[in-house]
């Protein structure tokens, strides 16, 4: 039996809790004022019942304990979020059909976002005495009493209502990050908490979640936290998940081995610029629980990413990752999808989303992207209401994006666009000059795609780049630019004359694959010598 006291600021008159999977914790509560405190005793009974169908629960192990307060402890009021949404359950209980997700134009669900309230928390936990403890905020002391250890914490800082506690035999991986803006004592400290062993990864952490918030203060506005941190949990995966302050990574990610990898691409670092993107989006900026949420959280997430990466890695490193979202690509699958402001499944929240995001930034510059996003946070503060949606983050991007790119802006999130681009021959003379002279011939199309799979194609007239480059260095794909600049292109077939300073080798139609298109293969071509 265990005890645990909460604060509330507002009335309450009862608690009940009764959660699924074999856990059992039982509480009640006399009538509540605002101020008052409650103090729980609950018992937590572990029943097995045979396996679930994606492996054991790993929440509590031999060797340590993690759960988050939306899944273990008490809530009060109504959840919806806790809803039967598979269609299959709400059948079987005799529950009448219902979307899995409120739709984007239903204006009452702009109210509702899981766990928005703003809290500050205090805890005192208690575990094993070869454990440590993580809870969100300062550590203010610890103590060992009867032989067990004692952690108590207190947020600096309202959070948002979702926190998780750990324990275990952690190894700590530890470094500051400074703002160079604010005074000497706006220190933020960075813990990776990992599994005793793995000593690389989490050096490589630190340095990614220093160079993250480098650019996040800068181009998004202060971090709120003087902690941040990630902290493993037992699982086979590598997933993380983004609460306030603390992010929880899945053991598996550990042991990735960035040096191995035969793309030459640094997941470890990319992941970790990801999640402390999340700081941002979907803690500061918590959007409401409808269609097009994932485009503010992880889209957001991955096109932030990206600016990490090229400010403290290079262009090389946001190509790496731009070939990593395209990966997906390569997997067949239909083009039958909602619009990116509707998006609800992962390639469109983590793929599709994040590469439209950075397109738009080709186009237009990433300042003007990144100062509607700043415009964005400033219009939703942390516990405002009605909560964000996809169609605030839209309007924010129609308002920063020239007449000339209004198309374009629609084509890429208010329509499931894609574009059929193709060069299919490049010849070159050399001018007495002695310049070059490059002769393209390209063919082009664009065809809207809808939820059902139904293809509409469309006119064809968008500013698409062209690349020129010269011959490739021993060991790369591809050689410099001799010339990148956006041409005018209709649909069909047509024909255009370049004039480049020195020798190419090879011609690009969308070099940078910055329209959306699954077939690019033949839009790059050996440039030939002509008769």
């Amino acid at each position: 039996m265990e005890t645990a006291a909460l604060h509330f600021d507002r009335p309450a008159k009862e608690v009940f809790w009764d959660a699924e999977q074999g856990y059992r914790m039982y509480a009640l509560a006399t009538a509540l004022r605002p101020g008052d405190s409650l103090r729980l005793r609950f018992q937590v009974k572990y029943q097995a019942r045979g396996f679930a169908n994606h492996g054991a629960d790993a929440q509590v192990v031999a060797n340590g304990t993690s759960f988050r307060n939306l899944e273990w402890l008490p809530v009060f009021g109504y959840q919806p979020y806790r809803e039967l949404d598979e269609a299959g359950a709400r059948k079987a209980y005799g529950l009448p059909p219902r979307p899995a997700t409120y739709s984007l134009y239903d204006g009452m669900a702009r109210w509702y976002a899981p766990f928005p309230e703003r809290i500050r928390l205090e805890a005192i936990v208690g575990t094993d005495a070869d454990q440590t403890v993580v809870a969100p905020g300062t550590l203010r002391r610890t103590w060992t009493q009867a032989g067990r250890r004692y952690f108590h914490y207190v947020t600096d800082a309202p959070i948002r209502n979702e926190y998780a506690f750990y324990s275990a035999g952690y190894a700590v991986q530890e470094g500051t990050w400074r703002n160079p803006s604010a005074g000497p004592g706006q220190a933020v400290a960075i813990q990776v908490y990992y599994p005793p062993g793995q000593t690389e990864n989490p050096a490589r952490m630190v340095r990614s979640a220093q160079a993250s918030l480098d650019y996040y203060t800068r181009q998004f506005g202060p971090y709120l936290y003087r902690q941040l941190r990630f902290v493993a949990h037992p699982s086979y995966a590598f997933g993380h998940h983004a609460a306030p302050i603390d992010i929880t990574a899945e053991e598996g990610f550990f042991l990735l081995n960035p040096k191995a990898d035969e793309r030459g691409f640094d997941l470890v670092t990319a992941v970790v610029a990801h999640e402390v993107a999340h700081q941002w989006w979907g803690n500061q900026l918590k959007p409401a629980y409808v269609e097009g949420a994932g485009l503010i959280t992880e889209s957001l997430g991955w096109y932030s990413a990206m600016g990490v990466l090229e400010d403290k890695y290079g262009p090389e490193h946001r190509q790496a990752l731009l070939r990593f979202l395209r990966e997906e690509n390569e997997t067949p699958r239909t083009r039958a999808a909602k619009p990116l402001l509707q998006a609800d499944d992962f390639y469109q929240n983590y793929r599709k989303g994040p590469l439209a995001l950075y397109a738009l930034s080709q186009y237009m510059g990433r300042e003007q992207v990144n100062g509607a996003l700043r415009q964005l946070l400033a219009r939703h503060r942390p516990g405002t209401v009605p909560y964000a949606t996809s169609l605030d983050l839209y309007r924010e991007l129609q308002a920063a994006a020239p007449d000339s790119l209004q198309p374009l802006l629609h084509d890429l999130f208010e329509a499931n666009t894609f574009w059929e681009l193709a060069t299919e021959s490049a010849t070159v003379k050399q001018l007495k000059s002695g310049q070059w002279q490059v002769t393209l011939t390209l063919q082009a199309s664009k065809l809207v795609v809808d939820s059902a799979g139904t293809e509409n194609r469309l006119p064809m007239k968008e500013w698409v780049e062209i690349g020129v480059y010269a011959p490739a260095e021993l060991g790369k794909e591809i050689g410099k630019p001799l010339y990148l600049r956006k041409h005018l292109i209709k649909s069909g077939q047509q024909t255009l004359v370049l004039t480049v300073p020195g020798r190419p080798a090879t011609v690009g139609f969308d070099p940078q694959n910055l329209l959306m298109e699954w077939k690019t293969e033949d839009n790059y071509q050996a440039v030939k010598l002509k008769d």
